[in-house]
């Protein structure tokens, strides 16, 4: 799928229109990087203006760095502890946020 014809016979390259797989990366792990920028400065700005930091925040944008750091990351390059250790500090944030959002729900209720 190549190449392809339109209705007047006239055969169109689409190759030149793909992003190899390697560009995509790039660009997501770009976006990503952005998406944390952007929770930080929410993060400060909470901060500033509560003086209180939120832990739902930083959570989320510790997982956000792990998923940027996962996708971006050659798993060919990198060693298997390093990779059991990535796995475990996901596992952990996941654990956290999870009892994050338990303990806000309970709060919200009146249990706490």
């Amino acid at each position: 799928m190549r190449d392809a014809r339109r209705q007047d016979g006239v055969q169109v390259s689409l190759t030149k229109w793909l992003i190899p797989v390697q560009g995509l990366l790039e660009i997501f792990g770009y976006f990503l990087l952005v998406l944390i920028r952007v929770e930080l400065l929410e993060t400060l700005k909470a901060y500033l203006r509560k003086d209180v930091i939120h832990v739902r925040v930083v959570l989320e944008v510790a997982l956000i760095a792990m998923a940027r750091k996962v996708i971006i990351e050659e798993p060919n390059t990198v060693p298997g502890a390093t990779l059991f250790g990535v796995a475990a500090l996901i596992f952990a944030l996941g654990l956290a946020f999870y009892f994050e959002r338990q303990a806000k729900r309970e709060a919200g209720h009146g249990i706490l």
